[in-house]
């Protein structure tokens, strides 16, 4: 739960500091991205292991698609979360890469 509040809290704070946008460069495109947050999935608040996290949350586009981002934090307590990268992980519902558990840790793989 602290790690939901913590990303939808970033979230809206960067939103607010660049006119109500929050604003994600996309690598694959070379684009920035103009999104309005839609959903934070609590479902999918994971620990990745070292005291990382990820959250996954979908936006919605000024260019009018939908972008699954991942966004991940590291911190010691739920109080320190900060992030630390954000990825696009599916534009229009196509994955970009996946994850798998391994030893009750999950990693990002790209099959």
């Amino acid at each position: 739960a602290s790690v939901g509040k913590a990303v939808a809290e970033f979230i809206a704070n960067d939103a607010k500091l660049k006119g109500g946008k929050f604003l994600v460069f996309d690598e694959l495109s070379s684009e920035v991205l103009q999104l309005d947050l839609l959903k934070i999935h609590t479902d999918r608040l994971t620990g990745i292991g070292n005291n990382n996290y990820f959250a996954c949350a979908d936006f919605q586009a000024s260019n009018g698609k939908v972008y699954d981002l991942d966004i991940f934090m590291n911190g010691k307590s739920p109080d320190e979360l900060e992030v630390t990268a954000i990825i696009v992980h599916k534009e229009e519902g196509v994955q970009r890469y996946g994850w798998r558990e391994e030893d009750g840790i999950w990693v990002k793989t790209t099959d």
